[in-house]
C-alpha cells in the first residue's frame, strides 16, 4: 500500500451561485431507460442554484432572518419560532424575511396558499389578514429576479403558516416537480449527501443533529442548515422507485442516527434498499469532520502519536458505531440494508486502515471511493497553474485528462479493486466525474472549464471514462456528481444544469452507460 500520508486531491463542492444555458444533444430527459449500475449524487436542496426539486418555492426557502422596521438587515433580535419552524409571534416593529429563489427559477404565475391569520408580502405584493384565517392568491415571478418573503404580522393564537408558493404547471398536491424527477430516470441509486448538509466547514456555524431537531416535512423550509427531512428523501427514492444512500453527518447523536433509521425502515417501499456512510470525505482537510475526527482520535490515544492514522482508526469507530445503531432496527423490519465505507481514491491505505479497524470490515458491505478525472500535472487552485491552463486550446486540455485517465484513476481504480478483493468487499463509487474546477478569481479559466464541460467531447471523454470504470470494476455501482447544477466559477458538477435542460453531453453519456449495463 502507498505511504500512509495525505495525497490531497481537494474536492471543492461549494455552494452554486449562477446558471448559465448549455448545448442541446440527441439523448433527451426521460427517455425510456433500463437502468444499469448507475446512480447520482443530488444538488443541495437551496434558494441560489436553481436547481428547484420542489413544487413548492417555500421548500427551498432560506433560513428566517429577523427584521426591524426602519432598520438594517437582520436587525429584528430574537424569532420566536414553532417546531416546524413558522414564526409563532412578532414583537411591535419586528418582522421576518425568507428568500425564496434567485437567479433561476420557473417564470409564470404561482399560487399562494396559506394557513392561519396574518399578513405577508412577497416582492411586495400584499396577502392575508389578521381577520380571517387562510386565503389563495397569485403572483407572476419572472424565473430570474430575487424572490423574498416578508412575514409582517401573524395572530399567536392562530399564527399564519404552511405558506406555499406553488410553481406553474404543478398540481397543488405534488411535493416534486415533474422536470426534477423526469431527469432522474436513468439513475438506480440517489445519494442524499448534500440533501442531509453532510460536510461543513470550520467556517459554518456549529451543529446538532437531533431527533427533536430534525427538519419534518412540515418544517417552513427543507432548504435550512438543518438538511431536508428524512421522510421528504425517502419519498422522493419511492417516487422514482430508486435505491437510497444515505451520508451520517459527523456531528450526529446516536440517538438521530437510530430516528434516522427507524423512519427509513417505516417508509421506505418495499423492494428498495437504503446504504448507509458514516460523514463524508473526512480525509479531506476542506471539511470539519477531518479535524474533529482527528482531534477525537488522538484523545483517545489512538494512531500512536500520527494524527492522520487517528483519524482513519476514529472513522473506523464512528462507522462501526452507526452501523451497529441502524443493524437491528432493519433486522427487526425484516429489511436489508447496505453498509458503505469510503476512503480517498488516490490513496488505498485511508480504506485498507479503515477496514483494519475496530472491527469495520465486519459491518462493511461495499467499500467507495471518488475516482474524478482532472488536469494531470496541473493544481487549478493554485493562481500559477490556473493562469497557464487557462491559456491552452481544449485540445490541450482534454489530452490532459486523457493523461490523468490512463496515468492515474486507471491505478487508482486497479488499487481498490485489489483491496476489494483482499478484503472481500464490493466495490463502487460514492462520487465520480469530471473535476474541471480551479481558480475563481481567474475568468479565462473559468471561461475554459465551462465550455469543455458544455462541448461534445465531454461526451467522449465521459463514455472512454465510464467504460475504464466498467472493466476494471467488472460493471460496479457508478455514482455521479452530481444530477443538477449550473455551470460557475466553482465548477460545471450537474450533469445537466438545469431540470428543464433536454440533455449535455455529460447527461448522454451516462444514460448510455446505464443502458449499457442493464
Amino acid at each position: 500500500m502507498s505511504s500512509p500520508r495525505l495525497r490531497l486531491l481537494v474536492m471543492v463542492v461549494v455552494p452554486l451561485l449562477c446558471i448559465l444555458a448549455a448545448a442541446a444533444h440527441p439523448t433527451p430527459v426521460g427517455a425510456a431507460v433500463t437502468r444499469g449500475p448507475l446512480g447520482t449524487n443530488l444538488g443541495a436542496v437551496n434558494y441560489y442554484d436553481g436547481t428547484v426539486p420542489f413544487a413548492d418555492l417555500m421548500d427551498q426557502a432560506s433560513e428566517w432572518v429577523s427584521q426591524r422596521t426602519g432598520g438594517g438587515w437582520g436587525s429584528g433580535g430574537a424569532l420566536a419560532l414553532r417546531r416546524d419552524g413558522w414564526p409563532s409571534s412578532l414583537r411591535a416593529g419586528q418582522f421576518a424575511t425568507a428568500v425564496l429563489a434567485d437567479v433561476h427559477y420557473p417564470s409564470g404565475t404561482y399560487t399562494v396558499l396559506w394557513s392561519g391569520r396574518g399578513t405577508f408580502d412577497i416582492n411586495g405584493r400584499r396577502f392575508g389578514s389578521l381577520a380571517s384565517a387562510g386565503g389563495t392568491g397569485t403572483i407572476r415571478l419572472d424565473g430570474s429576479s430575487t424572490v423574498l418573503l416578508n412575514l409582517r404580522s401573524t395572530e399567536p393564537n392562530d399564527p399564519i403558516r404552511s405558506i406555499g408558493v406553488r410553481v406553474p404547471g404543478e398540481s397543488r398536491t405534488a411535493v416534486f416537480r415533474s422536470a426534477y424527477l423526469r431527469q432522474l430516470a436513468p439513475y438506480r441509486v440517489l445519494r442524499f449527501m448534500d440533501w442531509q448538509r453532510t460536510n461543513s466547514t470550520d467556517a459554518d456555524p456549529r451543529r446538532t443533529f437531533t431527533c427533536l431537531d430534525r427538519t419534518l416535512p412540515s418544517s417552513a423550509s427543507q432548504g435550512t442548515s438543518a438538511g431536508v427531512s428524512i421522510e421528504r428523501m425517502v419519498d422522493l427514492a419511492n417516487r422514482v422507485d430508486a435505491d437510497p444512500w444515505f451520508t451520517i453527518p459527523h456531528e450526529a447523536s446516536i440517538e438521530w442516527v437510530r430516528c434516522h433509521a427507524r423512519i427509513v425502515a417505516a417508509r421506505l417501499e418495499p423492494g428498495l434498499t437504503p446504504r448507509y456512510e458514516f460523514s463524508n470525505e473526512t480525509w479531506n482537510p476542506q471539511f470539519r469532520a477531518y479535524g474533529a475526527l482527528e482531534a477525537e482520535g488522538m484523545a483517545a490515544g489512538l494512531g500512536d502519536g500520527d494524527g492522520f492514522l487517528a483519524l482513519q482508526q476514529r472513522h473506523a469507530q464512528r462507522h462501526v458505531a452507526v452501523m451497529n445503531a441502524i443493524g437491528p432496527i432493519f433486522d427487526a423490519a425484516g429489511r436489508t440494508v447496505i453498509r458503505v465505507l469510503s476512503g480517498q481514491a488516490a490513496n488505498a491505505w485511508v480504506l485498507d486502515q479503515r477496514l483494519g479497524s475496530a472491527g469495520a470490515a465486519a459491518v462493511t458491505d461495499e467499500i467507495a471511493i471518488a475516482p474524478y478525472v482532472h488536469v494531470a500535472g496541473r493544481n487549478l487552485f493554485d493562481p500559477v497553474d490556473a493562469a497557464e491552463v487557462a491559456t491552452w486550446s481544449r485540445s490541450q486540455l482534454f489530452a490532459a485528462l486523457d493523461v490523468a485517465l490512463t496515468g492515474e484513476v486507471d491505478g487508482w481504480i486497479r488499487d481498490h479493486v485489489a483491496l476489494a478483493a483482499t478484503w472481500k468487499r464490493r466495490l463502487v463509487t460514492y462520487e465520480g466525474g469530471q473535476h474541471l474546477a480551479g481558480d475563481t478569481a481567474d475568468d479565462a479559466l473559468t471561461t475554459l472549464l465551462t465550455g469543455v464541460n458544455r462541448g461534445g467531447r465531454m461526451e467522449t471523454m465521459y463514455l472512454k471514462y465510464l467504460d475504464l470504470w466498467r472493466r476494471l470494476s467488472r460493471g460496479s455501482l457508478f455514482m455521479h456528481f452530481t444530477d443538477v447544477g449550473p455551470a460557475t466559477r466553482y465548477g460545471s458538477w450537474g450533469a445537466l444544469e438545469t431540470a428543464e435542460q433536454s440533455t449535455s453531453p455529460k447527461y448522454a453519456a451516462l444514460v448510455a452507460y446505464s443502458d449499457r449495463g442493464r
